[in-house]
């Protein structure tokens, strides 16, 4: 452990035992997920609640008039830090996993700020479970009024073989703007695009 990771504890701790002895008469603590509550009755009758993290030496402070309300924020609060750990669990667990990507799929990107602009990739070859060769590959535009379309993948080959990093079913900054190429069904019908008037 560092030595800046001890202090913050430290401080942490220090901030947390002085709030309990200045303000409880009584408090319980639960130690879950990097995250430590401290709840209770308070000199002054109301219920409070004290977290605090791992990586903060803050101590946030929340008061509550009645128990009720306290257990009802204890109980969401678990919940969600449930749901967050459940999540990254998966996450971890698809990124060691690696792509589902093949040869031949196709994966598009989307972007544009006062227009929506798309780009098509096409796999061409999987030299890992976590990274791919991609090719730019050309499109077709179905033009439905003045601004916008659906526009779909080509044959054509228009740019040269990359090869990127990729997760799941998307590849990572597939093209040099920190824009995702993701996959494009083969039963899609078009991805929605726009231009200025």
């Amino acid at each position: 452990m560092s030595n800046t990771k001890v202090t913050r504890q430290a401080k942490r701790d220090y901030q947390l035992s002085s709030c309990i002895a200045e303000s409880f008469t009584q408090v319980e603590r639960m130690d879950r997920f990097n995250t430590i509550l401290v709840f209770g009755q308070m000199t002054n009758g109301r219920y409070g609640v004290l977290t605090a993290t791992d990586n903060s030496s803050r101590v946030e402070w929340l008061g509550f008039y009645n128990i009720t309300e306290m257990e009802t924020w204890i109980i969401q609060k678990w919940n969600s830090l449930l749901i967050d750990i459940e999540d990254a669990i998966k996450s971890a667990e698809a990124r060691a996993a690696g792509h589902t990507l093949k040869v031949g799929d196709t994966l598009y990107t989307s972007w544009g700020y006062d227009q929506t602009n798309v780009s098509f990739y096409r796999v061409v070859a999987v030299p890992s479970k976590h990274r791919v060769d991609v090719v730019e590959i050309d499109q077709t535009v179905d033009v439905e009024n003045m601004s916008s379309g659906r526009t779909y993948p080509g044959l054509k080959v228009i740019g040269k073989v990359e090869r990127k990093p990729a997760r799941e079913n998307r590849v990572v900054n597939i093209d040099g703007r920190d824009n995702s190429g993701y996959f494009y069904a083969p039963d899609r019908k078009g991805v929605y695009c726009s231009w200025d008037r």
